[in-house]
Parts: C-alpha cells; structure tokens; sequence
C-alpha cells in the first residue's frame, strides 16, 4: 500500500470542505446592480447625461417617465451622498389600469415572475387588505439578496362604486444600506 503525503491529504480534505461553500456560492442569485442601465452609485449628472432630454431634477431626485409592457411608470431616482441608492417605478392611478382585484393580482404575479426569471429568485409576497365590504388591497413581494440589495413589488387594488376598480403598481430597486 502507498502512503498519501501529509500535505496531500491536507489540501484534498480542504478543497472538498470547501466545496459545499462553492456550490452555495455559485447557487445564489446575482444582485441587482441597479435598473437599466442606471447603476447604484452613479451619480447624478452620470443619471441625467444617461436620460438626455427624457429626464429633469425633481428635489434632492431625478425623475422621468417609462414604459413597460404597454404601461406607463414615473421613475424617481434617489441619491445619498451623491450616489444612486435607489430607483422607484410607479405607475399613477390615474393612468393605472382599470380592472377587478383578481386581474389586478395577476398582473402583480406576472411582474414578480418576470422578476424571479430575470434574478433567479423567489420572492416573500405579503398580501393584505384594508376597509369593509369593497376592499383596497396591497400586495407587497420582497426579494432580498445576500448583498442587501432588494427589490420590492407592490401593487395595490383600488375598487370603485360601479364594481371594478383600479390597479396601482410600484417596482423599487435599492442598494444596500
């Protein structure tokens, strides 16, 4: 029988230990480093030059409209310290889609499985509601990171007297605090 070299041995028994904190490693999904092409830490003037015409100063924030998939969003950007921490979507009730509470939650599901394809993570979706008889209702979606990036999805139902309603929808993408 041949004998294995101490040190052999040792570096075998280190790289199998290791091994499990690779794949763990290698499992865990990519951090949003921003949206678009906006990215944590950018800074202001790097936004707006990004934006052109499309975007103006709003506050301490940058602001600009988009669409995604047939929708129409307000985009903040917000800074600390010079730098963009995060960017939020929202959708105005105004121009929200009118619908019932059914298809308002399905939407919500297909921007969080967009999400979830997109990152290769699922979220913790919260759901709850507020008042009698007809009922505003919040769904929230959290997805966090190993980075303490997240991104949470929101929408919220709104009913109105002649029985449908409206479907109010906010996406943020936030750096880690």
């Amino acid at each position: 029988m041949t004998s294995t070299p101490i040190g052999l041995r040792r570096a075998v028994v280190l790289l199998l230990g290791a091994l499990p904190a690779t794949v763990a490693l290698a499992a865990e999904p990519s951090p949003p480093e921003g949206w678009r092409q906006f990215r944590f830490g950018m800074s202001p003037e790097a936004a707006l030059a990004e934006l052109g015409d499309a975007g103006e100063r709003y506050g301490g924030s940058i602001r600009s409209a988009v669409d995604i998939d047939g929708e129409r969003y307000l985009v903040l950007m917000n800074f600390r310290g010079g730098r963009l921490h995060d960017v939020f979507l929202k959708s105005s009730l105004d121009r929200a889609r009118a619908g019932t509470d059914p298809l308002c939650a399905a939407y919500h599901r297909r921007v969080v499985g967009e999400l979830a394809a997109n990152y290769g993570r699922e979220g913790e979706t919260e759901r709850s509601s507020l008042g009698d008889g007809a009922r505003y209702v919040f769904t929230r979606t959290r997805m966090l990171f190993a980075n303490g990036t997240r991104i949470v999805a929101e929408t919220k139902f709104v009913p109105s007297l002649e029985g449908n309603g409206l479907c109010d929808s906010s996406l943020s993408y936030q750096d880690a605090d």
